[in-house]
């Protein structure tokens, strides 16, 4: 490799068979490629990116990245998921839901998952309740006055499913007597 000063920039040649390369920036961020051949005397001159095998890594790691999200997001609902929407806001774990599109996924033995599609959501600590008879899936409601808190989930073709523990506010309401109504939502079909 032969190296030359001129005005300041480092100028690096090394010969090959078929071309000549020239470093015409020291960042490294661009090298011309000159070519030449003996038998065309018009010259070519290409750029190429120093960094252009780490740029194809980098858009290749992008994509798997993006696609990963997407399949994750479709990857969502499973067997036993409720998927409702839910006609009102309502609290759950101590965080006010907005009305609209919501599954219910089973996070464990004493947990479930309340989001909206591409949202973390809510983690909730349940308990088992039994019922004597299928009644569908439905999620469960208790109202006092304009406020809903999720109750209950169950699933269809189980007797079992999971009951919420009441939180801090709505144990609260109840101390003071306060009216409560059960609202049932239903998966659409």
């Amino acid at each position: 490799m032969d190296e030359r000063s001129s005005g300041g920039r480092i100028w690096s040649c090394r010969s090959m068979a078929d071309a000549t390369t020239l470093k015409l920036f020291p960042s490294g961020s661009v090298t011309p490629h000159y070519k030449s051949s003996p038998v065309n005397p018009k010259d070519q001159m290409q750029f190429q990116f120093q960094g252009e095998s780490s740029m194809k890594t980098l858009w290749i790691a992008l994509c798997t990245a993006l696609l990963a999200v997407a399949s994750a997001s479709m990857g969502q609902i499973g067997p036993g998921d409720t998927i409702v929407d839910v006609p009102f806001s309502f609290v759950v774990a101590g965080q006010t839901m907005p009305a609209g599109h919501y599954i219910v996924k089973n996070a464990g033995e004493a947990r479930i998952r309340v989001f909206s599609p591409g949202t973390t959501g809510v983690f909730v600590a349940t308990h088992a309740a039994e019922r004597s008879a299928s009644d569908g899936s439905k999620l469960v409601f208790r109202r006092y006055g304009d406020t809903y808190f999720l109750a209950a989930v169950w699933v269809t073709g189980k007797k079992t499913g999971r009951e919420l523990y009441r939180s801090p506010v709505e144990r609260e309401l109840v101390r003071h007597k306060t009216e409560v109504e059960l609202a049932d939502v239903r998966p659409s079909k």
